[in-house]
């Protein structure tokens, strides 16, 4: 077992956080540490004696499950996923575009704000670039039209599932279905992001001390 002891400067955390919410997290898993319990299996990574933010990290086939004081997550991928986790965890968005299920209360703000997001994205990466001609002759509402939309339309947990396919025809109607709709969970899973920030900084530095803690081992073992 190894402490994360050593906190580098410059790191891919930046990217996701400013200076000050990287310095806390980092002093609030400074003193956890790998237990291993079946190689490339699964670990527990937390303070000895604690269970405070401690997580098991459990890899089974294409799926990745995190369990324990951080809520429960699943991540899926068509590879054996403790590869994946080492290799993909420097980039948060994209380690995030697996994330399979989430066992967390429906959270309809957050809902919300995610469909906001991908307005605001396609505004200004796709429709932006069209002429007002063109906007006009495919009925595309504004993008503060949509947002209001977003905003007066009731996405209770109840019924979800069928309001939400609604609203998105509406608020994009003249928009190719293509640019933003894949499947309703995409957007639960846009809204997860925000709350996924803490586990994923804490799996980033887990893979910091696996990497230093087990680098003569995985010479024979390889990911």
């Amino acid at each position: 077992m190894q402490a994360v002891n050593e906190i580098k400067k410059k790191t891919v955390i930046s990217s996701v956080y400013d200076e000050q919410t990287e310095e806390h997290w980092r002093n609030t898993f400074k003193d956890h540490v790998i237990t291993e319990i079946e190689p490339k299996k699964e670990y527990r990574w937390g303070r000895p004696n604690s269970i405070i933010y401690s997580v098991n990290i459990l890899c089974r086939g294409s799926r990745l499950f995190i369990y324990g004081d951080m809520y429960d997550w699943i991540f899926a991928r068509a590879e054996p996923m403790f590869g994946f986790l080492i290799g993909s965890i420097n980039s948060f968005d994209y380690f995030f575009e697996k994330l399979s299920s989430r066992e967390t209360p429906y959270d309809e703000k957050m809902t919300k704000q995610s469909i906001i997001e991908r307005i605001e994205e396609l505004w200004d990466y796709e429709i932006d670039s069209l002429t007002e001609d063109e906007i006009e002759d495919l009925n595309i509402k504004s993008k503060e039209d949509m947002i209001e939309c977003v905003k007066r339309t009731d996405l209770d947990q109840r019924d979800v599932s069928q309001s939400l396919p609604h609203l998105l025809e509406e608020i994009f109607e003249g928009v190719p279905e293509s640019h933003y709709y894949t499947d309703d969970f995409n957007y639960y899973r846009r809204s997860w992001k925000n709350e996924g920030k803490p586990i994923w900084i804490s799996l980033y530095l887990f893979v910091e001390a696996y990497k230093e803690q087990f680098k003569e081992l995985d010479i024979s073992r390889k990911l």
